[in-house]
């Protein structure tokens, strides 16, 4: 045993340490900065693999809907453009990875006044939350647009895709 002497404020301390003891305190400091990556690294995990968040960084419970987001209001002077047959065109199922995507087309005075998701990926919260937020912006801008040339939402990369080609396919239906 060795013992250090250390002078402090006119008061002289003691401090007796065996050779393990510093090695059981590096010990301690290792183990802490391993839980601290650990946790960190599992909490990232659980953000991009996981669909709910771990429950420490869960701020609210998620309100499911089974609503689908549709709008009949044209966006384009439907007169002028005259683009497509009157009638519903449904496009194909696509694979939106997390789920499918099917929409249909509703075309009046040879204007796209109308599209509806028939499906959409909403089997999960994370799912549901994404395509409540996407789906009218998608449909806004086709509208807008009169075709399926519209802008990837940003957080919804595979829905934007899924959308743009199924209601390429359904406008191609359209098509005089």
């Amino acid at each position: 045993m060795r013992a250090c002497r250390v002078d402090c404020d006119d008061a002289r301390f003691f401090i007796v340490r065996t050779p393990h003891q510093k090695h059981l305190s590096s010990a301690k400091v290792h183990l802490a900065v391993v839980l601290v990556v650990v946790s960190t690294a599992y909490a990232v995990w659980h953000f991009f693999v996981s669909e709910t968040p771990p429950p420490a960084l869960t701020t609210a419970p998620a309100q499911p809907t089974t609503e689908v987001a549709t709008t009949s209001d044209p966006v384009v002077d439907t007169e002028a453009t005259g683009l497509y047959n009157n009638g519903s065109f449904v496009g194909p199922v696509i694979d939106a990875f997390y789920g499918v995507v099917q929409v249909e087309a509703v075309i009046r005075s040879g204007a796209l006044a109308e599209v509806k998701f028939l499906q959409y990926p909403s089997d999960r919260d994370t799912s549901r939350i994404v395509n409540d937020e996407a789906m009218p912006i998608l449909i806004q801008e086709a509208l807008r647009a009169q075709s399926a040339q519209v802008a990837t939402v940003s957080g919804a990369t595979f829905t934007s895709e899924a959308f743009q080609q199924s209601i390429a396919a359904a406008l191609a239906q359209a098509e005089k």
